[in-house]
């Protein structure tokens, strides 16, 4: 049996009491193994109803961590792209993101934007398949007891492929096409609105910009 005595740690033996000798080491931070940045299409929409803004050439910074996480830096978040001076509310950094297959999941519960003055928190879920960086964020505001206010704002990432890169597909492939939105849910591709979609024919899938 062990007990405490004291503040020390004692193992009774028969009996006797025999001091041990307890060392804690704090857990260090994990460390950057590589980063790789991706650039493609930020889409930014304040509430459900909110109108979306869409931010070509966006860079999302994306490192593997020595303990197995992964880390995601999206720098100026709200800033003017047409002003390289305009800081936005600031970074927003996830990190401990995990990766399962391809499925990308993490959050953030307390975020700090313009200086500290905003309290936010995000989640995000993602898919990473390659050269292929799909992101959607659900960020909050936070008042100062940690209690969500204003509406949410929906962040989605992701890569594009240009036409001219997309492999060659076998010109006999006859399989219907079908178009799925970024969350997985299929659509019509008659009258697709403006945004990221998934385009699948037979065993091709590629994201198409519909502007």
């Amino acid at each position: 049996t062990t007990e405490i005595f004291n503040d020390n740690v004692c193992s009774l033996i028969n009996g006797q009491a025999y001091a041990l000798t307890v060392k804690i080491t704090e857990a260090s931070a994990p460390t950057v193994v590589s980063t790789r940045d991706y650039v493609g299409l930020l889409t930014v929409q304040i509430g459900e109803d909110g109108d979306a803004s869409d931010i070509e050439d966006t860079t999302v910074h994306f490192s593997t961590m020595s303990d197995g996480t992964y880390s995601l830096l999206l720098e100026k978040f709200g800033a003017d792209p047409s002003d390289p001076n305009d800081p936005g509310f600031g970074d927003i950094q996830i990190d401990g993101i995990t990766l399962d297959g391809t499925t990308l999941t993490g959050s953030a519960p307390m975020l700090e934007l313009m200086g500290g003055l905003i309290k936010a928190k995000a989640d995000l879920v993602g898919e990473l398949e390659g050269d292929d960086l799909t992101l959607h964020l659900d960020v909050f505001w936070l008042d100062e007891d940690g209690v969500t206010v204003l509406a949410p704002i929906y962040v989605d990432f992701t890569t594009i492929v240009e036409p001219g890169s997309i492999g060659s597909i076998d010109a006999d492939n006859n399989a219907p096409v079908e178009y799925y939105t970024i969350q997985g849910v299929r659509v019509s591709g008659d009258n697709l609105t403006p945004g990221i979609y998934i385009r699948r024919q037979g065993e091709n899938a590629t994201k198409i910009l519909v502007k």
